[in-house]
């Protein structure tokens, strides 16, 4: 069986992670040959990303682009990849999904729709799917919800809507440095306690507004509470902005990229997702992995991860008064119970397998 996958870029985001993981896994199958195809290179964007973990995989990596490129002129390009690589199997992520959905019509390839987040398609986007998803042999969301949401748009019959959940492997999530040395290093007091985040800043989706205008509230009520945030993007200075004018600039660290977040996750001692959407939030899953108890708001997969009062909260979106409430209750560590559940959810080798039958099904027929 050969497969395609095809997607926008390899640079660090949830999807291109997953991606990675699902070549790496799928890699060790002999009986499966793999191609991956970006619409557009490194050399597009000054951006960390994967790429260069697909080349160390030996596996053929072809960039149709060496800048950002979008509309239906991509579609052609895509079409004569797909008639050079004559893959069994397209599996499309992120916007590569309504190319290929063009791209590939007419022709034997098996495609498969990745669905990575709650945004619904709307206009010209769900049009498209609803005229020509009898051409597409699945849609693979990642949480139960947001495949739910997504069918219901495009009117997908239930036989094509597929949940496989995202996959991480555990031990690339342990520690390397003591609890003690990180806290040292970015400033933070070894009573504190400490509530991270982790998430992108080049768009408002993450909710690091609502989180910063919950915890400025939750500082002045709680003198040993600091606000770490992991990651970085546009937006940066405007959440800076926001901090300094709530007077909390000496309790919310930004710590920017950073390639030791297991380090950072086990230097703390809870997690807060405040994101607006969400699909599966590996940044979530990471934090149960290390054992702490998580905040989340209640969107896409997120409390499919976290059971509410069990591993933690869950609480609605946009909403800072939620946000505020949660943070001001005390929280244990993760029980085992907890922890064996989360691995188990997250298990690399059940993305392949999952992944693997439904290939193998759209060639059988059942």
């Amino acid at each position: 069986m050969k497969i395609l996958h095809v997607i926008p870029n390899l640079f660090q985001g949830g999807a291109e992670y997953q991606l990675t993981e699902l070549v790496r896994v799928l890699r060790k199958d002999p009986s499966i040959e793999q191609e991956v195809l970006c619409l557009y290179s490194e050399r597009s964007m000054n951006l960390l990303g994967h790429y260069d973990s697909i080349r160390q995989m030996g596996i053929p990596l072809r960039c149709c682009y060496d800048e950002v490129i979008t509309g239906l002129k991509v579609v052609p390009k895509i079409r004569r990849e797909i008639r050079r690589a004559q893959p069994d199997v397209i599996q499309a992520f992120l916007a590569a999904n309504n190319y290929c959905l063009l791209a590939n019509l007419g022709l034997p390839s098996k495609l498969f729709c990745g669905i990575r987040n709650a945004q619904l398609p709307e206009g010209s986007e769900s049009i498209l799917h609803r005229m020509l998803h009898r051409s597409v042999s699945g849609y693979i969301a990642n949480s139960k919800k947001t495949m739910q949401q997504y069918a219901q748009a495009i009117r997908l019959p239930a036989a094509k809507a597929h949940t496989i959940y995202n996959g991480l492997h555990p031990e690339r999530f342990l520690p390397n440095r003591s609890r003690l040395d990180v806290r040292a290093e970015l400033g933070l007091p070894e009573s504190a306690r400490v509530i991270i985040s982790v998430g992108n800043m080049h768009f408002p989706v993450k909710g690091h507004r609502e989180l910063i205008a919950a915890f400025s509230e939750v500082a002045a009520i709680r003198g040993n509470d600091y606000l770490l945030l992991v990651g970085d993007g546009k937006l940066r200075q405007d959440f800076t902005a926001q901090v300094q004018a709530a007077g909390i600039e000496n309790r919310v660290v930004f710590a920017g990229m950073r390639k030791d977040v297991p380090d950072l996750l086990h230097a703390s001692d809870l997690y807060i997702s405040a994101s607006l959407s969400e699909g599966f939030s590996n940044s979530i899953a990471e934090a149960l992995i290390a054992n702490l108890p998580a905040i989340v708001t209640d969107v896409g997969g997120s409390a499919e991860i976290v059971r509410d009062g069990k591993d933690g909260l869950v609480v609605p979106s946009h909403s800072p008064e939620k946000l505020r409430e949660a943070m001001l209750r005390e929280f244990a560590p993760l029980p085992e119970e907890g922890r064996r559940r989360i691995r188990e959810l997250i298990d690399i080798n059940r993305l392949g397998r999952e992944y693997k039958e439904l290939y193998q099904c759209a060639f059988s027929g059942c």
